[in-house]
């Protein structure tokens, strides 16, 4: 609940904090495992586009089919067309479109994996 705030609030060192200490506290937990996903946001807000792309990694290797796991593959996508190109992206666009064909990136998704 305080990161959620702290995010909410734009105070992104608190949730860092928070999310970080969470994870080491209960590092096997289900609100453990979000807070990587969660992480990933934060990192990409904060122009951190590297360390959003090991956060989306950490999480969807945690939980491939979790709460969270389609937004991270999508932001993935985003984040690796946005540091190697679209060359690059464009599997991550093909394995966003075969698991989730109504998602929410999977429009950007198509497009990605046509060019």
């Amino acid at each position: 609940a305080l990161a959620d705030a702290a995010r909410y609030r734009s105070h992104a060192g608190l949730a860092r904090r928070t999310l970080l200490a969470q994870r080491d506290r209960f590092p096997h937990s289900l609100r453990a495992i979000e807070a990587a996903f969660l992480l990933g946001r934060l990192d990409e807000s904060a122009a951190g586009a590297a360390q959003a792309l090991a956060w989306y990694d950490r999480y969807l290797g945690e939980a491939p089919r979790g709460r969270y796991a389609a937004e991270a593959l999508g932001r993935k996508m985003l984040v690796v067309q946005e540091l190697r190109g679209t060359e690059a992206a464009r599997p991550l666009a093909e394995a966003y479109v075969d698991r989730y064909p109504d998602g929410a990136y999977a429009e950007l998704a198509r497009k990605l994996a046509l060019h």
